[in-house]
């Protein structure tokens, strides 16, 4: 049913981990700059809402018996909402902190190995680098 990974040696762990980090470091702006704007844009949403919200409610006091019918589905629609919407925002701000300061224990780990398993890949004494 799943399919299975084949088993990696430590060096092929950290080669890929290597390769990731290196990739990641190159899309790094870009990522930034994407989650960045949907943080941004979420702001001009949830106050478009909020005013269409209170228009509503002031249009409400006028007529509140005959909307007394339809407001446990107002109540479900806007605690779904709230939910989605608050979602959308935890995901923007988890994935903008971890493109900013993200993937610090790989980078440990790379680093680390390289000290421990392998000086002699650069002339100059540094570990830790990546493509």
């Amino acid at each position: 049913m799943f399919r299975r990974s084949p088993k990696l040696s430590d060096d092929e762990f950290v080669e890929r981990l290597r390769r990731g980090i290196g990739s990641f470091d190159r899309f790094r702006p870009w990522i930034i700059l994407f989650w960045l704007g949907l943080a941004i844009g979420i702001a001009p949403a949830l106050l478009w809402a909020w005013n269409g919200a209170m228009k509503i409610a002031a249009l409400g006091n006028l007529g509140q018996p005959a909307n007394a019918g339809v407001i446990g589905f107002g109540l479900i629609a806007g605690v779904g909402m709230g939910i989605a919407i608050g979602n959308f925002a935890d995901r923007v701000v988890g994935q903008l902190l971890q493109a900013v300061w993200g993937y610090r224990t790989e980078r440990l780990l790379v680093r680390y190995y390289d000290l421990a398993h392998g000086q002699e890949r650069f002339e100059d004494g540094r570990a830790g680098e990546f493509e």
